[in-house]
């Protein structure tokens, strides 16, 4: 019997963050150090007053995605469900690290 090779997943993963400049580096970073590699990382910056968008601009896998005024999670969500290419979408919040 001939079976044909599993396609890869490829994965969207998204942080929706507003004044997270504390908490988003750690987060970013557990996104990097996955064992399977995310094909695209989004943070969605929902018009933060700190340095949120200059620590996720310092990554260049991530994608960072700006709104000009806060919107609230749900609009952040939505922007980026509307980036995301991939079949599969993830979520984790900015305060949190994902384990490996």
């Amino acid at each position: 019997m001939n079976r044909a090779a599993p396609v890869p997943m490829k994965v969207s993963v998204y942080v929706p963050a507003y004044n997270a400049a504390e908490s988003l580096a750690p987060c970013i970073q557990s996104l990097l150090d996955q064992t399977l590699p995310a094909d695209e990382i989004f943070v969605i910056d929902d018009g933060s007053q700190d340095a949120t968008p200059e620590i996720a601009a310092r990554y260049p896998r991530v994608t960072l995605i700006r709104h000009r005024q806060n919107k609230g999670l749900a609009a952040a969500r939505n922007t980026a469900m509307r980036a995301a290419r991939n079949e599969f979408l993830a979520s984790i919040d900015s305060d949190c690290c994902a384990d490996p």
